[in-house]
């Protein structure tokens, strides 16, 4: 939930119209759960994986601006294009998803303005992905000591 309650989430958000606000959180918290997964998917089995997925999407329920409709139909967009996002660019190599968040908002039948593609937001969503992986990642803890 941290990375949701972000102060650079409500200033990434107040870069959308009012009624794409919504939509673009939902994207977001797909994003957010998929990032989790995939950190963890080498580590717990699938039971686990299961019973983190229902965990954590009961606490976005929690968050004020969440639709469960929306993210529903967002969410399977968001395991498809993922992976692409973490191939980098064709040219470049380099690892961007927030087009990819869009992208699944859009392909959801929510559209979602490609312009709002910003540096600030782009760099926020790299920060946040990485945040997920030092927190959850198993030798994370022993680099610490």
């Amino acid at each position: 939930m941290m990375e949701l309650e972000d102060p650079s989430v409500s200033q990434m958000t107040a870069e959308f119209s009012a009624e794409e606000q919504p939509i673009f959180l939902m994207a977001y918290q797909c994003f957010i759960l998929w990032a989790l997964i995939r950190v963890l998917q080498d580590e717990l089995e699938p039971a686990e994986i299961h019973d983190l997925t229902k965990r954590v999407r009961d606490a976005f329920v929690t968050f004020g601006r969440h639709d469960s409709v929306v993210f529903e139909r967002i969410w399977p967009f968001t395991a498809e294009f993922m992976p692409m996002a973490l191939k980098g660019g064709t040219q470049t190599g380099v690892v961007y998803p927030l087009p990819h968040i869009i992208q699944a908002a859009t392909s959801a039948g929510y559209p979602l303005p490609q312009k709002i593609l910003s540096y600030r937001l782009g760099v926020h969503v790299l920060v946040a992905m990485e945040r997920i992986a030092e927190t959850l990642r198993p030798d994370a803890n022993s680099r610490a000591e």
